[in-house]
């Protein structure tokens, strides 16, 4: 059977994908000393990432001229859920994953303090809590305080 990688990212206000921009960016090389921090310019071009903007998704490695365009995505709420097969990440071990948001130009709101890391065996799980009220001038919209990752069957 196929796995995939479910994550849920929840922010203190709602999702305003018309005023800033919200990604998961995850490093499947597993290595967990070398995960994805906020700075986007530095992220390295085996990370991939799923990106929320104007209201559609899409999904890239950020070595690639052009995304995807990402149906995995749902919006509800305060709420962004993202569904991605472990096969589009390579089939790794583990996988290291931040939560970055930022205005329309890439200047950071919001992210996870430390990016946190995965196993991809069924049934894996986790949760981290992030900070309210650290978003600045992003405010409420852009201020993640949860994100859920698990590892699901896919179909």
């Amino acid at each position: 059977s196929v796995y995939q990688l479910e994550i849920t990212v929840e922010v203190s206000g709602i999702i305003n994908y018309s005023d800033g921009i919200y990604y998961i960016v995850m490093d499947a090389d597993g290595n967990s000393a070398t995960g994805p921090e906020y700075d986007i310019p530095l992220w390295e071009d085996r990370f991939y990432y799923i990106k929320l903007e104007y209201g559609s998704f899409d999904f890239a490695q950020v070595q690639d001229d052009f995304p995807s365009i990402f149906y995995g995505g749902i919006v509800s709420g305060n709420k962004i859920q993202a569904m991605i097969a472990l096969s589009d990440l390579g089939d790794p071990n583990s996988i290291d994953i931040n939560v970055v948001t930022t205005d329309s130009d890439n200047h950071t709101y919001d992210h996870l303090g430390n990016y946190f890391t995965i196993n991809t065996t069924l049934g894996s799980t986790t949760t981290v809590e992030a900070s309210e009220g650290d978003s600045g001038d992003g405010g409420a919209d852009f201020d993640i305080v949860k994100v859920t990752a698990i590892v699901t069957t896919l179909y």
